[in-house]
């Protein structure tokens, strides 16, 4: 015996000898179960991935992933396609009767707004998508820098039509929240696509990490686009506290950009301060603003600038934990 193989199978593991064959090279023999159970065959092609303690034998991917799925309603069928798409099937048949023609269009016209990279077909008995964005053009941190502008976007814009009282910019900043989502499922497809593949298992610790994060910006952009909604009724309201108003969304806009710039840094030090700002920053939104009596909007505002300090706390929480 030269050696030993370890190999991974349904949590077990067992051990093989490496034999020697002629000139010096060394041999070891696949486990004949996962042989049948991918059916492969003398002079099949499999992927060999490499590193200094561990090797991994995989399947190249030869088709694309396709599945089909009924229409139910509107709701539930959007929910079944979304959780297909991150999934990282290619191809999903919604299958529809003719009576369902009318919602299957709804159905359409949501996909092709919440869904990035996919390209819908009508079929004879429903429509077919098709998901045409590889993940493998986008990294997390790319999603998470597009991510981060979109925010920075947003915050910017409501502070201009603050002082505009421009009613049209703030419903931009609302629709912008869509563009959030789609990144967000765009990152949630390729999260998934990571942790089933053997070849990243050294990076799912990390990836794990990003998907904290990603949802703490999410979250913070549903906050953005809530505030801003809420401000829509308010904005024109000559009581509404401008200058106060103003220096809280400030504090905001350099609070998020601190908490992307301790992610990519994993700075330990900043994200501890993070964590006292996001706190902080609660504080003076409701002792600042709480108390001014407008509308029942701007109290549901005021909540929401609230909730994003606690977010930037978690965010900063999380970056703790993986440094």
């Amino acid at each position: 015996m030269t050696g030993i193989y370890h190999y991974i199978e349904s949590g077990k593991m067992e051990e093989r000898k490496l034999q020697e064959t002629g000139h010096g090279t060394l041999i070891v023999s696949l486990p004949k179960k996962w042989i049948k159970l991918n059916k492969l065959h003398k002079g099949d092609i499999v992927i060999v991935t490499y590193y200094k303690d561990y090797l991994i034998i995989s399947i190249p991917k030869s088709e694309k992933l396709q599945t089909t799925i009924k229409f139910l309603d509107i709701e539930t069928t959007f929910r079944e396609i979304v959780s297909k798409y991150i999934q990282g099937f290619d191809k999903i048949h919604l299958v529809a009767s003719s009576s369902q023609w009318k919602e299957l269009k709804k159905v359409r016209e949501y996909i092709l707004k919440k869904l990035p990279g996919v390209e819908v077909t009508d079929t004879e008995n429903g429509i077919l998508i098709e998901i045409v964005a590889s993940t493998e053009n986008y990294g997390i941190e790319r999603i998470i820098e597009r991510i981060n502008s979109n925010l920075r976007w947003m915050i910017l814009s409501i502070k201009q039509a603050l002082e505009t009282k421009d009613i049209e910019l703030l419903k931009e900043v609302c629709e912008k929240d869509d563009e959030i989502d789609r990144l967000n499922l765009l990152a949630n497809r390729y999260i998934f696509s990571i942790l089933k593949n053997p070849e990243f298992f050294k990076l799912r610790e990390k990836i794990i990490y990003f998907k904290i994060i990603l949802d703490k910006f999410e979250s913070i952009g549903d906050s953005i686009e809530s505030l801003a909604r809420n401000l829509i009724f308010v904005v024109q309201n000559k009581n509404l506290p401008m200058k106060k108003f103003s220096k809280v969304l400030t504090l905001m806009e350099k609070l998020i950009s601190d908490v992307i710039k301790a992610f990519f840094n994993l700075d330990k030090q900043l994200a501890n301060e993070i964590i006292f700002r996001g706190n902080n920053f609660s504080k003076i939104a409701l002792s600042q603003l709480r108390n001014i009596s407008i509308s029942e909007n701007f109290v549901i505002a005021v909540e929401n600038l609230s909730h994003i300090g606690q977010l930037c706390k978690e965010a900063g929480e999380a970056i703790i934990d993986f440094v």
